[in-house]
């Protein structure tokens, strides 16, 4: 549906690409692919973390296993830091 969307937008195949892969691919992160990827993911886990009071262990993983970069981790600590 996303690649769908943007094919009329003028864009190159590339940059459609680049954004689709990311939208399609947010909930697996054993596919990691790029930076864009990367940051959907971690945007992602940090919304549902934040809304849904992950217990700390779980916070704790998360940041193990899935945060790479270091916006992504510090945001998570302060998610940590306000409970």
């Amino acid at each position: 549906m996303a690649a769908a969307f943007l094919e009329g937008s003028g864009w190159t195949q590339t940059r459609i690409d680049r954004v689709v892969y990311p939208v399609v691919h947010h909930h697996t992160p054993k596919e990691r692919k790029g930076l864009d990827h990367q940051i959907l993911l971690e945007a992602d886990h940090l919304v549902d973390a934040g809304e849904s009071g992950y217990p700390e262990e779980a916070i704790y993983r998360m940041r193990e296993v899935l945060f790479r970069t270091p916006t992504g981790t510090a945001l998570l600590g302060q998610i940590d830091l306000v409970r």
